[in-house]
């Protein structure tokens, strides 16, 4: 039996602090799936994006997955 996996992505905005801010699931993995996405990405930390050696706030698309335990 093949194993299922699962795939929720997540589009953003990174603040200049490295903080996710506006998360919204951009392809779905299901209700659950979406929600265990959403707060693990919402205490991950990112380097800020820089402009002209200042951060600026930028919006970026992550993919978080999901696979069985073996």
């Amino acid at each position: 039996m093949p194993e299922r996996r699962v795939f929720v992505s997540i589009w953003m905005i990174v603040d200049i602090n490295g903080k996710p801010q506006a998360l919204r699931v951009s392809r779905s993995g299901g209700k659950e799936f979406d929600h265990s996405a959403l707060d693990a990405v919402r205490g991950w930390r990112f380097k800020p994006a820089i402009c002209n050696g200042e951060p600026m706030p930028a919006r970026i698309n992550v993919e978080v997955r999901f696979s069985p335990y073996r």
